[in-house]
């Protein structure tokens, strides 16, 4: 920084002195009387009177996304007199501002004038509020001191009732924005429920005044000014994470009207290397901008080949008079001012480090108050062209061309013939104005500060003003933009070749058990057709960086929701064109949410450098996809995992499978279970997942139950999740699904089944039971396994006492017989609703199988025993619906009761008897299997019984709404009179019963070839349906069969020998150092504490290293104990493990080649 190296060097020599702050433009000569004037300005002709009060010295940084900037409470923003803080990254060392401040000036009744501002001091605001008479605070001291607030800090009171001192002293009664929570207006009650306002991530809050004292730099009287601002930041994963935004409320409480009054921002923009810097300014954004005037930005305070650019965006200026018929003017948070109207930025000015007519400004002087309207020091007005001075046409903006294009008017081609002006030190100013105030005028001025880094200094420029739109929509929508998802917290772990990643989100957060959904402001339609305007959760993704210093990085996985969102493509900025153009910003698979990753075949002791960001995602917004920040994790290196915790063994791997066990109720267990997240640390703790209804009103008068649950760990008796309790808090219950939160090196996933068919099984034949079996209670499997049906196991031999094999499947059309892609559409026709959660039998009772079996035997499949089992005829194909035996019944058998008969009731047949015989099996053969021996039966059809009315379905239990529709049906009534059908096209296939090719007919076929031409009396075929779950359930998660081993002395002992060092030996170089002047070394395979000593092979003591850290690496600079290079040879490393043992290491090591550049 030109100049500012002495400039800071003058103030620590001064400190104290008013002196100090004295002019920085080191011109002097203008000030000669300034010391007189000032002694006059404690007298004024009106009120109100000047203080005796001291300079603020509180300070905050405002860092709540990818930005520290320092705040002032004395109308200086960022320096004051040390080292100045807009850093950018805000973990980086490059600066982007040097100095910023307000400046107003205006004139008095008398044509006066009256100025509050400074570039570098002495500044001209002091701490605290005004009183009714415009007088400032006795002690100004009371009042010196800056709020802040962070969304942290409310999650924690939330949580804990504990406040931070800021938050508990809100200072409302000074004007400092606030909700109400309480019910009571103009208090300040936080147990009440009282909150600060909280813009964004972070708020900051102060007032001062401009009549604390004597204004040393403007000379002039005070205005009678009460200032109070808000400062603020958003940390999301866009361009708002590198904008910062200030609200400033200017209240007039002096005795007489400000005329001609001009705001102004004044920026001492140093980005990175303060001497290369090029401004400008864009007046469709009311943007001034500063970017760098040189494609490397040079210098330990540089931004390197990539030089960012940032604007100063004038949002919102004050309120002037507007004329116009009808005129009405409305704010973003919905207040109208009729016959007003708010101005932006009125002038864009700069000027150089100099003392020239475009130079530094003289405070005592009009200078200031002349660069708020645009003019130079010597009076003469901005000119266009040039350098803006000595032209015939004037101008209120300097350099208003696009730099990213070389347009003219900018300092990339101030001619039109493509000359370029000098990179330099630049200061600028943007203002609004002329207007005025009147006592007890009130003034919102609001405007941010954008930063935007490209692949150079040109696209920067350009991706700056497209990142403005973003800023500027925040503005436009009140600044009442959805919080992002809040950032994963993401917890680590390195085994040998392997870096395990989990993440989660804290109970307080917004994106708990992966719930976010936010109202989203940035419609581009605020009606679009499908009404969807809420970004929700998508998922997570995984970022890899080369270095620390890399800040895209790549994204390596992502884990997003199964809704059929994969590849979103929006609006982005071409580098080459500067156009906008589609690209893709996400990237997801449907491969569904995982709150874990581990990274496998990696190279142990090798640095990685990793992160990991929540986003979210909406249709129809600009962006369409709403992130988190990257969660940015230190180096980790892979490393043996067993000398740690002193000697762990590891009994599980990252994505095993926990599985609970039903202890109560009846639904499935298939989605309430934990994956490995992290091996090392797993408890071996049970856990309990209970659901359980909640009564929600859904009217004044009626509720609702809603299923929800609880998770608890019924080792410690923490509750990790309690349904009811998050409805109460949040409104909302916790969402159902896999991988919701990870606790204890586990993932937890409290989920219902799919509706679908649980398992086929043939659970009796004619010897009854089947015991023999891999299914529940011995029973075997009942469909074919190789089509995808789900069997405990092949139907075999044990499935029936004669030779036969039963499928359940579904009549075959010459589509096949897959189970997805022909039985369920074709059998579960009406949905798995009428299906899920009852199980089904298709029952061969000896009374229905020898009734049929005489009625077939005897030619007569129609015959009307008194004993009949009736289906009918269900499309008449051989008769007007007329009655069929069947040999068996249909049940529907309740939910998971398989031995309770009491909530059965039977279902009702309807048969299509392709041949016109009766039901039997087709001489036709099944595609089930790829050879012609697999007959299937007649297709038959099941409904439920209904009423006597037949108005609405009967499910009352056992065989009454049966016999009533067999009644009617051999009565002669409809055979229609039943309810709603279940399932559709149902058969029974003899799987290998006997070749169809091999018989001249259905009679040779069934006579000669056929093993079986129905399954045996007694023989029941299930269908068992997943089962939701419901009120009621219990399921225990036991992890102590996955817990590591620790504490071991075998693994310990046995893990001395994995100790070790690299590069080993040492050539001059390892993948550790980060220049050609450091050294270093790294102990690998460490337990945690550890005592390393470093001999020679004369046995001298080098170098005693302790260790006592979690790290199972030790880096060591190759020094000796005294910090001296080491020297080139053989070494021998003692490693000690209190209460383990120890091991010996041989080191070879061989010293740099210090090569010097001679001049």
């Amino acid at each position: 920084m030109v100049n500012k190296l002495s400039l800071w060097l003058v103030l620590i020599a001064f400190v104290g002195s008013t002196a100090a702050f004295a002019d920085v433009d080191k011109d002097k000569d203008k000030n000669k009387n300034k010391s007189s004037n000032i002694e006059n300005l404690r007298s004024f002709k009106s009120r109100p009177d000047v203080g005796n009060c001291n300079l603020g010295s509180a300070a905050k940084d405002l860092d709540g996304n990818n930005i520290r900037a320092r705040l002032y409470n004395n109308g200086a923003l960022f320096w004051k007199g040390s080292g100045n803080v807009y850093t950018v990254p805000k973990n980086g060392e490059a600066n982007s501002i040097f100095a910023s401040g307000i400046w107003i000036g205006g004139l008095d009744s008398d044509g006066d004038l009256r100025f509050a501002g400074t570039a570098y001091g002495p500044f001209e605001y002091w701490p605290g509020p005004l009183d009714t008479n415009g007088n400032p605070p006795a002690d100004c001291s009371v009042f010196d001191r800056i709020y802040k607030v962070t969304r942290t800090d409310l999650n924690a009171y939330n949580e804990t009732g504990v406040a931070t001192a800021d938050l508990q002293d809100w200072p409302v009664e000074l004007g400092a924005p606030v909700v109400d929570g309480d019910g009571v207006a103009d208090n300040y009650n936080l147990a009440g429920g009282d909150r600060p306002e909280l813009i964004g991530e972070q708020t900051a809050w102060w007032v001062m005044n401009d009549v604390g004292s004597v204004k040393e730099w403007s000379a002039t009287e005070p205005i009678g000014l009460e200032v109070q601002v808000t400062a603020f930041a958003f940390n999301t994963a866009d361009a708002l994470n590198n904008t910062t935004f200030y609200k400033y409320k200017l209240i007039h409480k002096g005795d007489e009207p400000l005329i001609d009054t001009y705001f102004g921002i004044w920026s001492d923009p140093d980005l990175g290397n303060a001497a290369d810097d090029f401004v400008g300014s864009d007046t469709t954004l009311g943007l001034g901008i500063v970017y760098n005037g040189q494609d490397n930005d040079q210098g330990f305070d540089g931004y390197g080949t990539n030089p960012p650019a940032l604007a100063y965006d004038f949002f919102s200026g004050p309120l002037v008079p507007d004329t116009t018929a009808g005129a009405v003017w409305t704010d973003p948070d919905g207040t109208e001012y009729p016959g007003q109207r708010r101005i932006g930025m009125q002038k864009f000015v700069y000027y150089n480090n100099d003392s020239s007519v475009q130079g530094n400004p003289t405070g005592n002087s009009d200078d200031p108050y002349n660069y708020l309207r645009g003019i130079w020091r010597d009076n003469t007005p901005m000119t266009f062209g040039g350098t803006g001075y000595g032209g015939s046409q004037s101008t209120n903006f300097m350099f208003p061309g696009d730099a990213s294009k070389k347009e003219f008017w900018s300092e990339e081609n101030t001619d039109n013939a493509g000359s370029r002006n000098t990179p330099a030190d630049r200061r600028f100013l943007l203002s609004t104005g002329p207007f005025t105030m009147n006592p007890g005028d009130v003034q919102d001025i609001v405007y941010g500060i954008v930063w935007s880094q490209s692949v150079n200094r040109l696209a920067s420029f350009a991706q700056l003003k497209f990142d403005d739109v973003l800023a500027q929509g925040a503005f436009n929508s009140n600044f009442n933009i959805p919080r992002a998802p809040d950032a994963p917290v993401v917890t680590t772990e390195v085994f040998d070749k392997t870096i395990l990643l989990d993440w989660g989100n804290s109970p307080t957060s917004n994106n708990f058990l992966n719930g976010y959904d936010a109202p989203s402001a940035f419609l581009v339609d605020q009606n679009p057709p499908d009404g969807n305007t809420t970004y929700t959760f998508e998922g997570y993704r995984v970022y890899q960086y080369d270095s620390p210093f890399d800040q895209v990085g790549r994204v390596i996985a992502t884990f997003d929701v199964q809704n059929q969102v994969t590849t979103v493509v929006d609006d982005a900025l071409d580098l080459a064109s500067g156009a906008v153009v589609t690209q893709v910003v996400a990237n997801g698979s449907d491969s569904g949410v995982k709150n874990f990753l581990a990274l496998e075949n990696l190279t142990n002791y090798q640095d990685y450098y990793l992160g990991v960001q929540a986003y979210a995602y909406n249709p129809n917004s600009l962006p369409k996809i709403y992130a988190s920040p990257i969660v940015r994790l230190p180096a980790l290196q892979p490393t043996k995992f067993d000398a740690r915790r002193g000697g762990t063994a590891s009994l599980s791997s990252a994505g095993d499978v926990v599985n609970s066990v039903r202890s109560q109720g009846t639904g499935d267990s298939f989605g309430v279970l934990a994956n490995v997240a992290d091996p090392a640390k797993i408890t071996g703790d049970d856990y309990n997942v209970s659901t359980y209804n909640v009564a929600v009103p859904d009217s004044d008068t009626t509720t609702v139950d809603v299923l929800t649950y609880n998770l608890i760990n019924a080792t410690t008796g923490e509750v990790i999740i309690n349904g009811e309790d998050f409805y109460n808090s949040t409104g909302k219950f916790p969402p159902f699904g896999s991988d919701l939160l990870t606790k204890d090196g586990l993932s937890f996933g409290v989920d219902t089944a799919p509706a679908d068919f649980n398992s086929f099984l043939m659970i009796a034949n004619g010897a009854g039971p089947i015991t023999d079996g891999a299914g529940p209670r011995g029973t075997t499997g009942g469909a074919a396994d190789f089509q995808g049906f789900p069997v405990p196991e092949r139907p075999g031999s044990n499935q029936q006492v004669g030779d036969g094999i039963w499928f359940w499947a579904t009549g075959d059309v010459g589509t096949g017989a897959n189970y997805n892609d022909v039985f369920i559409p074709r059998s579960v026709r009406n949905g798995f609703g009428v299906v899920v959660p009852w199980d089904w039998e298709i029952r061969f009772t000896a009374e229905c199988y020898d009734a049929w079996r005489t009625a077939t035997d005897a030619g007569d499949p129609f015959a009307t025993p008194a004993n009949g089992c009736y289906g009918y005829d269900r499309f008449g194909i051989f008769g007007d619906s007329r009655p069929q035996l069947v040999p068996f019944e249909l049940w529907n058998t309740g939910i998971a009761t398989p031995e309770d008969p009491s909530d059965d009731y039977r279902a009702i047949p309807a048969v299509i008897d392709w041949e016109g015989d009766g039901f039997d099996l087709q001489f036709f053969d099944s595609s089930v299997s790829g050879s012609d021996n697999d007959p299937e039966s007649d297709w038959f059809y099941w409904y439920d019984p209904c009423n006597a009315a037949c108005d609405a379905n009967d499910f009352s239990p056992g065989e009454d709404g049966y016999n009533r529709w067999q009644s009617d049906l051999l009565g002669g009534v409809s055979a229609f009179t039943h309810g709603r059908e279940t399932l559709a096209r149902t058969v029974v296939v003899n799987w290998n019963g006997g070749a169809i090719s091999a018989a001249t007919d259905k009679a040779d076929y069934q006579a000669n070839v056929l093993d079986q031409d129905m399954p045996e009396a007694g023989s029941i075929l299930r269908a068992e349906t997943t089962k939701p779950l419901a009120d009621g359930d219990v399921f225990t998660i036991s992890s102590g069969a996955f817990a590591p081993v620790t504490a071991s002395d075998s693994t310990a002992t046995a893990s001395l020998d994995k100790i070790g060092i690299v590069p080993n030996p040492y050539k001059g170089a390892s993948a550790y150092e980060v220049d050609l002047t450091s050294d270093k070394a790294r102990f690998t395979n460490l337990p945690q504490t550890a005592t390393i000593r470093v001999f020679s092979l004369a046995g001298t003591l080098v170098r005693t290293i302790e260790k006592n850290s979690s790290s199972a690496t030790l880096e060591w600079d190759l020094t000796t104990q005294e910090g001296l290079p080491l020297a080139s040879g053989m070494y021998l490393i003692h490693v000690e493990v209190p209460g383990v043992g120890e091991k010996v290491i041989k080191f070879g090591f061989i010293k740099k080649r210090i090569q010097l550049d001679l001049i």
